[in-house]
């Protein structure tokens, strides 16, 4: 049998007036959480595709499903219902029906949570963003992907889940797969096995998120299986009050140990915490002309092209002989083949903000007039050779 408790409708009578936003539900069982995650699945897709046969309005619109995504979390699998679905009851009931058909027994209610242990947005972060080994596909027109190794990427996550947790092994962290809501992991669960299960759950989009906090501190290990992405991103009040030396070389020392199983990396200063979450680097980082503002058209060729000049880069095997050389830059050498290429005054770099405390506005980024710190532009002219520009999207 399975039991859908009152809260889950309750909630939903409170929300759906409100545009029918996305919900996370818990869905309990006696099922370990690979069969438990598989028989979700199994049903939810079979109950999309039969609301899908719904005939359209007579104004021809179409009957709108939703949508949901899955994922294991501590208690259970976390079910989300989203993208207005206009029959939530019958998306729901058809779920529990078809799981009750396969012979499972268990309960859904809603997921709990806790928002009041959300990081703030804007907050003073050190953000470092490695791209994994792997292989450019291309799409169509200016289009590339990159289909990151999967050992490659694995060493990658166990790396970065070391460092997420060393600051504070024995206090809980919290977990983030796709848009499901962030579930509390005590010490006693297997963090690292609910990543690795919700990368799996991602695979194809999304991001995964762990984040481990303190009082004065906070570390996310984010992580984009699609793209081969993994950024490590530490700020807080102790960054805020001026500590980015001792962040800053945690970050330096995981590029070194990373040019095992990357092709590039950089660390910068920021303070949009989802921007650096999701990949996104331009709207907290300073006009870039030599590229399109906000596009990801050079992430599929940073084993060859760095989107832009940063105090501190990892360059992979794909730059051997175009090392930028000049006497501001200190190249040492990361592993066989790679190189850590840091500037000599990093306080320049790190001690203050090099853009506004919010990021750029859509205008600035726009308006290939505004004047770039010398800092960033002289260092542009040392990389030059090997900044990414569209054009080498398109040229290829």
């Amino acid at each position: 049998m399975i039991r859908i408790s009152d809260r889950v409708w309750q909630h939903w009578e409170e929300v759906e007036p409100l545009g029918r936003p996305g919900v996370d539900l818990l869905f309990a069982s006696s099922l370990a959480q690979e069969e438990g995650l598989a028989a979700v699945r199994r049903a939810a897709e079979g109950t999309i595709r039969e609301l899908e046969t719904r005939p359209a309005r007579p104004t021809g619109e179409e009957f709108s499903t939703g949508a949901w995504s899955a994922a294991p979390t501590p208690g259970g699998i976390a079910l989300r219902i989203d993208e207005e679905p206009e029959d939530f009851e019958a998306l729901l009931r058809g779920i529990a029906e078809r799981l009750e058909g396969a012979g499972v027994d268990g309960a859904f209610d809603l997921l709990e949570t806790d928002p009041t242990a959300e990081l703030p947005e804007l907050v003073d972060l050190l953000e470092c963003r490695i791209r994994v080994k792997g292989t450019r596909q291309h799409f169509r027109g200016p289009n590339w992907g990159w289909r990151p190794e999967p050992e490659a990427f694995s060493d990658g996550v166990d790396d970065a889940l070391d460092w997420c947790v060393a600051t504070a092994p024995d206090r809980p962290l919290r977990l983030a797969v796709g848009l499901i809501a962030p579930v509390t992991v005590d010490p006693d669960e297997d963090a690292r096995t609910l990543v690795r299960q919700g990368v799996e759950a991602q695979v194809d989009l999304g991001v995964v998120r762990l984040i481990s906090t303190t009082v004065s501190r906070f570390r996310v290990v984010s992580l984009e299986p699609s793209s081969g992405r993994i950024s490590l991103i530490e700020g807080g009040d102790a960054l805020a009050g001026g500590d980015w030396r001792g962040p800053l070389e945690g970050l330096q020392a995981f590029c070194r140990s990373a040019a095992q199983w990357a092709v590039y990396g950089f660390v910068k200063r920021g303070s949009r915490r989802v921007d650096a979450e999701l990949g996104q680097l331009f709207v907290d980082w300073v006009p870039a002309p030599h590229r399109s503002a906000n596009s990801r058209l050079g992430d599929a060729f940073e084993d060859e092209f760095v989107p832009d000049a940063f105090g501190v880069q990892l360059l992979g095997e794909g730059y051997r002989d175009r090392v930028p050389q000049g006497p501001v830059w200190v190249p040492s050498p990361a592993g066989a083949t790679a190189v850590l290429v840091e500037h000599r005054e990093l306080e320049d770099w790190f001690d203050g903000r090099l853009v506004p405390f919010r990021g750029q506005p859509l205008t600035t980024l726009l308006d290939q007039t505004v004047p770039v710190p010398k800092l960033v532009a002289r260092a542009r002219e040392d990389f030059e050779p090997i900044l990414f520009k569209d054009d080498v999207a398109w040229g290829r």
